[in-house]
């Protein structure tokens, strides 16, 4: 078991965030695309911010989900994990970048590549 402890959450998280950013450069490298499940959480902050500003990620080679939400709770609620994950995940990365739930691709019957041609209120707004 290997047990670190950190001076603060700022190096948690660049710690947490160098070792997937490690991990998601290797799975483009040797299967062209790599897959993350994003979690929402207000602990997630640090690392998504390092994780977001990481050198030599193509973001466009990268499928996200997330796979919880607050049912009922729209979008534009403080308290919604896809606003979260939109602010401070997907916004970062550019217009080509796309986070879907689960949820969506089951339900419309689509890979996550073809959930990015929906519109964004299809992908994002309904649970």
């Amino acid at each position: 078991m290997d047990i670190r402890v950190f001076e603060d959450k700022n190096a948690l998280g660049q710690a947490a965030a160098d070792q997937a950013a490690s991990a998601i450069r290797r799975a483009i490298l040797h299967q062209g695309q790599a897959r993350i499940v994003a979690a929402t959480a207000a602990s997630q902050k640090e690392f998504l911010e390092a994780l977001t500003s990481a050198p030599g990620i193509d973001w466009d080679s990268v499928e996200a989900f997330h796979l919880d939400e607050y049912i009922g709770l729209p979008m534009t609620h403080p308290g919604s994990f896809r606003k979260m994950l939109l602010e401070q995940l997907i916004s970062k990365l550019g217009s080509e970048s796309t986070i879907c739930s689960m949820e969506t691709v089951m339900r419309t019957r689509r890979s996550p590549r073809r959930v990015r041609r929906l519109p964004q209120r299809q992908w994002m707004s309904r649970f």
